[in-house]
């Protein structure tokens, strides 16, 4: 009876090792993904900088309410995020 239950706890770890294993290459396969992801982008600034020139220049400037609007998201996002840290640090 104790030989059965040895087996059980030795294929019981094995998995959780297997599990283990897997969780922790999974977590360096995909810092390492990212990382690839960051690297392409920041390559690619060139080429995106030009196409914008030549979208611009193909269709003009975007309007000044839109260049307005994207300015005043990024705004409130920021001015959100500093609010909330605000209350978390002046309340501790």
């Amino acid at each position: 009876m104790s030989q059965a239950s040895g087996a059980g706890w030795i294929v019981f770890g094995l998995l959780l090792l297997a599990l283990f294993g897997w969780y922790f290459w999974h977590s360096v396969h995909s810092m390492f993904a990212y990382a690839r992801q960051l690297v392409d982008f920041m390559d690619t600034r060139s080429a995106r900088l030009r196409q914008r020139i030549d979208h611009e220049a193909k269709y003009g400037a975007p309007p000044l309410w839109y260049r307005a609007a994207q300015k005043l998201i990024i705004t409130i996002i920021i001015a959100g995020a500093a609010a909330l840290v605000w209350v978390k640090f002046r309340s501790a």
